[in-house]
Order: C-alpha cells, then sequence, then structure tokens
C-alpha cells in the first residue's frame, strides 16, 4: 500500500479557538504518537488550535512563533523501497519566518531533507545541518492565502537522489542525480509537520511511499471530509456502555474516551454503523477511505486482536489483525484505496452506503 497517511483535522472536536485546544491536542497525540513507532514525547503540539478549514470543516493552527510539530512514522527500521516518499499538504501563513524555517522534513532525528519558507515566501530544499539544496529564484507563496505544496522526492546520495516540488500544481523545484541523503545511510522513517509562525495553518495532508503501482506520484490538491456514525448496521455485538443503540456510543467528536464506549471480550463479536452522508465531497473522484477508530483494552497486562471491517454492498472486508496492548486509547487508521464490493475506486454513493466497524479476535 502506497497511501499511508491522510488528515484533514476534522476528529479532533468542533470547537474552533483555545477552547478546543486540549481536545486536538491530545487527539493528534493519541493518533501520531507510540502506535506509529514515535513516542508522544517525539510531539510539540502545545499552542495549537482548531481553525477554519481550506474548503470547510477545520484546520490546525499555531498561535506562537516558536516551533510546534507532529511525525508520521513508519517505525525503526522501515524505510520505504529506495526510500521513496510523495508528501503533500495545504499550508497558509499570516507571516513568513524572519529566516528560513522548515514545515516538513522527511529522514529520521534531524532529517535528511527538508522544506523551508524564507521570510519573503520562497521555498528552499535544504539538506542536513541546513545545507542548501535549491531555492525558487522568487517567492512562491503569498500571506493570507491558502497553497498546496507537494513534494516528491528519492532520499539518496548522488546520482541516485532526486526531487520535484510542486506549488498549487506546478512544479518550482526540481533535479535528478543529486544528494538528498543527509545522514548518507539510505534510512528515512518520519515526515515531520513543524508549524514557525502564529497564525500558521496546515489542512488535507497526505503521505505516500512510492511502493506498489498505485499512489506512486503526486496525488494532487486533495481535500479530505470525516463522517461519523450515526445508525447501527447490520451487526451489534458489542455492548454499549449505556442504553441499547451503540452507534450512540461512537459517535462523538472529539473522542470523550470512557463516557461512551461499546466493548466485548468475545472472540468474533463484531459491531459496524451506518455512517452521515458525505457533503463536501460531491462529485470529484475519491482515491480513498480511512477508518479511525479510538481503542485500548481494559486489562493490563494483556493484549487482543482486533479488526475494522468494511461493508460495502454484498461484501464485508475485515482487513489486516491489529494488535491492541494498551490501556490508553489509541487512534488506529485503516486505509482503503477501493471499494471491496466492486474493487475500483470508491464513489460517493458507494460510500453513503457503506457500514464501517470493528471486530474482535483472540
Amino acid at each position: 500500500m502506497a497511501l499511508l497517511m491522510m488528515e484533514g483535522f476534522e476528529t479532533f472536536g468542533t470547537t474552533v479557538g483555545a477552547g478546543g485546544a486540549t481536545d486536538v491536542q491530545n487527539g493528534m497525540q493519541r493518533k501520531y504518537s507510540d502506535l506509529k513507532g514515535v513516542s508522544s514525547t517525539a510531539h510539540n503540539l502545545a499552542d495549537t488550535e482548531l481553525d477554519a478549514g481550506r474548503s470547510a470543516g477545520f484546520s490546525l493552527k499555531s498561535t506562537v512563533s516558536s516551533a510546534r510539530t507532529f511525525s508520521f512514522s513508519l517505525g525503526t527500521g522501515n524505510t520505504p523501497t529506495d526510500n521513496e516518499w510523495v508528501v503533500g499538504f495545504a499550508v497558509k501563513f499570516s507571516s513568513f519566518p524572519t529566516s528560513g524555517n522548515p514545515i516538513v522534513t522527511i529522514g529520521r532525528n534531524t532529517g535528511n531533507a527538508k522544506i523551508t519558507v524564507t521570510s519573503t515566501g520562497t521555498l528552499r530544499l535544504e539538506g542536513l545541518f541546513s545545507n542548501l539544496i535549491e531555492e525558487t529564484a522568487s517567492p512562491v507563496l503569498s500571506l493570507n492565502t491558502w497553497h498546496f505544496i507537494e513534494w516528491k522526492t528519492r532520499v539518496a546520495d548522488a546520482p541516485n537522489g532526486d526531487y520535484e516540488i510542486r506549488v498549487d500544481g506546478q512544479i518550482v523545484l526540481s533535479a535528478t542525480g543529486v544528494d538528498t541523503d543527509g545522514f548518507d545511510d539510505g534510512v528515512s522513517e518520519i515526515v515531520q509537520f513543524t508549524f514557525q509562525r502564529s497564525g500558521q495553518q496546515f489542512d488535507d495532508m497526505y503521505v505516500c511511499d512510492q511502493d506498489g503501482p498505485d499512489f506512486n506520484d503526486f496525488l494532487g490538491r486533495v481535500v479530505i471530509e470525516a463522517v461519523f456514525p450515526n445508525a447501527e448496521g447490520d451487526a451489534a455485538d458489542w455492548t454499549p456502555q449505556s442504553g441499547t443503540d451503540n452507534s450512540a456510543m461512537v459517535d462523538d467528536n472529539p473522542a470523550d474516551d470512557d463516557a461512551t464506549y461499546v466493548e466485548t471480550n468475545t472472540q468474533d463479536a463484531q459491531d459496524l454503523y451506518q455512517y452521515t452522508d458525505l457533503s463536501t465531497i460531491t462529485a470529484e473522484p475519491i482515491l480513498a477511505v480511512q477508518v479511525n477508530t479510538d481503542v485500548k483494552i481494559t486489562l493490563s497486562p494483556g493484549d487482543l486482536d482486533v479488526q475494522f471491517p468494511v461493508k460495502s454492498g454484498t461484501t464485508t472486508d475485515d482487513g489486516s489483525v491489529v494488535n491492541v496492548a494498551s490501556d490508553t486509547y489509541q487512534t488506529i487508521g485503516r486505509i482503503l484505496t477501493q471499494d471491496p464490493d466492486t474493487a475500483a475506486a470508491w464513489t460517493q454513493s458507494g460510500i453513503d452506503a457503506a457500514q464501517f466497524g470493528i471486530k474482535a479476535g483472540t
């Protein structure tokens, strides 16, 4: 699978501003922490909060002009084949950094390569220790404007390294046969996004490797929308924390942890939920669906295998088994690039009719 991560900041509450800051910071920590191979101490999301999104919904905004970061990690030893990546994200600045500061880094620790923004709105591609690889000849970013930046690269020593950077679909930097591997070891496991300025916003992000036949090129200016459970589906085996409607226990935004939940200790017990219809993405091609589920075990030490089934039409696809061994909540995502009932790209009607859920293993 080449599409590794997608994030639109739609599942961390609905309160814009400081009132929702704790919800968004807690939600980001549980989604991009231990389960992805990076400890929560690798993130610094203090002073971030929700704001209006690029197309609809929400974005994540910094309220200080100091570095605030979060990372997507493949885990130690899981560098993509040939160390090839494609990263895309929307970003908006109300003021530019006073000096070149990175907004996205690929690598490990301090990073092999990074894109920085200068005080005039130019972009720089830099290697280890901020060594300049190339800079745009003129500004490519404007203040108070959403821009979509995409970066396709092979992180490698010369003559095997290459890169292409696009802003709003236009190529602004590119080269082949260059050194993009600052550590000279061919290891890149983390994509780190960094806020540098108060008022800076991120939205609609994706991370791909270039393994496999699909999603190994630029995806374009994507839009990410979230929908939530609104009714029980064709299975309701788990026990609700209260009442009789399982879907009402898992429809919260943000996640309310132990206030409402479903639970089971029965092997093969399954819940399926119907979801609200898409409202923002109505005519565009749909590249993928990600199912996000907050899970924990209640007896520690211990563990439980779980799956995240999808029912579309007459087809149910349980997906891979994931082992859960933590007694604190973690957000686990399952990405599906095709409708399992048609073995083709998802459609709006297909997503609206599908059911998504959780299944217990051993």
